[in-house]
């Protein structure tokens, strides 16, 4: 008699655990636009593009933006960090180094002009400006930079430690993305 309620109460815990993630921002409801540049010594690049099919809903259109509209639970919560966007435009970022899909490396302590630079990832909240300060994430805190709500912004930076880039361009796209 004892195994029945066991097991009914392993299902209702697993249950409501599954219900708790597919809840968590972002949803399979929701659709968000995020600010995205890459910055390196000091200049942006060119948008980036996505390295395939859309594989999680975390994407972009080659428009400075991060679509965040996810299909399941790969992509949705939780997982929906900057990784699953990293791993959508063909990019790797490890061990301070930054490889996009065009072959473009960068590796920390190469210099931009005469300094030694950083991988870093600067994030904005929602409704930022010119004088908000950014978070500065390292490391593996970038891969794991979660999306949290619509219209924040990221930079991708290669640069000397002390310098914060500015605002990506794209941050007027997110007005009407």
């Amino acid at each position: 008699m004892m195994m029945p309620v066991f097991f009914t109460v392993l299902v209702v815990l697993a249950r409501d655990t599954r219900q708790a993630t597919a809840s968590e921002a972002p949803t399979t409801r929701d659709h968000w636009h995020e600010a995205f540049g890459i910055n390196i010594c000091g200049e942006f690049l060119d948008p980036v593009t996505d390295d395939g099919a859309d594989r999680l809903g975390i994407h972009t259109h080659q428009d400075g933006l991060i679509h965040v509209h996810p299909f399941g639970a790969g992509g949705s919560g939780e997982n929906a960090t900057m990784q699953v966007f990293l791993d959508q435009i063909g990019a790797e970022v490890s061990d301070g180094t930054l490889t996009l899909n065009d072959g473009t490396s960068k590796k920390s302590g190469d210099k931009c002009e005469d300094e030694a630079a950083e991988l870093a990832l600067f994030v904005w909240p929602p409704q930022a400006n010119d004088k908000t300060e950014p978070e500065k994430l390292t490391g593996a805190e970038i891969g794991e930079a979660r999306f949290i709500e619509d219209g924040g912004a990221y930079v991708l930076s290669f640069n000397p430690d002390d310098f914060t880039p500015p605002l990506p361009p794209s941050m007027t796209e997110l007005a009407n993305p």
